[in-house]
């Protein structure tokens, strides 16, 4: 939620919350202003403050690389793992 991936403030009138509450607002009382009293609930001081007094446009995104098996996530990260085995002859 304090995290640009939860909550990204654009501008004075635009958001980005996680596609998740789209995805789900009914569990979130159904509406875009139950989705922001759900925010200010769980928001740091400065972001709940900022929320409060918001009336501008939500937008929705989802950063789609938390899916990614993680190898494929650490070999896009610029991580390498190796793994050295020993094959014994017979």
């Amino acid at each position: 939620m304090n995290n640009p991936r939860g909550v990204d403030v654009v501008d004075d009138d635009s958001v980005i919350v996680s596609s998740i509450y789209d995805w789900y607002v009914e569990d979130f009382r159904g509406t875009e202003e139950s989705v922001i009293e759900h925010l200010i609930d769980y928001a740091d001081g400065e972001l709940a403050a900022f929320l409060e007094g918001f009336e501008g446009a939500i937008e929705y995104g989802y950063d789609w690389s938390l899916n990614e098996p993680q190898r494929t996530a650490l070999r896009n990260s610029g991580q390498t793992r190796r793994s050295h085995v020993l094959l014994a002859r017979t």
